[in-house]
């Protein structure tokens, strides 16, 4: 397999439980453009909580 040395420059997380909102969060801190994607507007809803809260500390 060839490597590349492309930047990854977005991201989609499908599923914002526990390790989908751990993902799309370490992806936004790195100023990756990120989409996370829950069939469950509350499970989401928590993820962008859980989000903003810890990107302030």
């Amino acid at each position: 397999m060839a490597e590349s040395n492309a930047a990854i420059q977005s991201a989609a997380i499908i599923g914002a439980g526990t390790m989908g909102r751990g993902i799309a969060y370490l992806f936004a801190q790195k100023g990756i453009r990120t989409v996370l994607y829950n069939r469950n507007g509350n499970t989401l809803n928590q993820a962008r909580d859980y989000i903003e809260l810890n990107s302030c500390a």
